[in-house]
């Protein structure tokens, strides 16, 4: 179809000598077109008049996301997975034609747990539509724990023990200090962990 047709059409209430058009039916593709209506009489003498006719896209294009759910594990000693994912991964159709397909973010780093991604389709008007993917890295290492060394209490006389508890804060010096009401703290291993944050001891058996 011609991006700029001329089409003779006949105009109301005139009988014209001739008109291009075979039908009152035609196709159109999507797009801008100038129409020129003409009217001409058995005498000769003719005008016209020209406006545009605008079809305009509506129709929303289809995306697809065959894979919903990526899992992968993090790096060795990192609390991320370096991911470069590709518009290839989706699939989008349209009734005019795909622009292109666009994705949520542009980052490769996919920290620990869950990450929302949304793949968008644009037809030639602009119309969208998409789908998400969720990206999941897991965390597959254990922490890892830094014993103090052994930690000295004195028993008091006379010798009837002494009462402990347990905290996670490390003064350097790796002796229990005793607080105002007699009770001992026995301090806690650190630990490292590569999904980050402070990690969490945990008294498993004393004796």
């Amino acid at each position: 179809v011609d991006e700029n047709p001329l089409i003779t059409v006949p105009i109301p209430g005139v009988q014209p000598e001739k008109t291009n058009l075979s039908t009152d039916v035609f196709s159109l593709a999507i797009g801008t077109y100038v129409i020129v209506y003409e009217a001409s009489d058995y005498t000769g003498f003719s005008s016209n008049c020209v406006t545009e006719l605008h079809v305009i896209d509506l129709e929303l294009p289809r995306i697809e996301c065959p894979i919903l759910n990526l899992s992968y594990e993090s790096e060795p000693g990192q609390d991320y997975r370096e991911i470069k994912l590709s518009n290839s991964m989706a699939t989008a159709y349209d009734n005019d034609a795909v622009d292109r397909i666009e994705i949520s973010t542009n980052s490769t780093i996919y920290f620990i747990g869950k990450t929302f991604v949304d793949f968008t389709a644009y037809d030639m008007s602009n119309n969208s539509r998409s789908c998400r993917v969720t990206v999941v890295v897991v965390d597959t290492e254990p922490p890892s724990a830094n014993c103090l060394g052994p930690q000295i209490f004195f028993t008091p006389q006379p010798a009837f023990g002494r009462i402990f508890s347990f905290s996670g804060i490390d003064t350097g010096a790796n002796v229990g200090t005793e607080s105002i009401l007699g009770i001992d703290t026995i301090l806690l291993p650190s630990v490292v962990d590569n999904a980050g944050g402070p990690g969490r001891s945990v008294v498993a058996s004393s004796q």
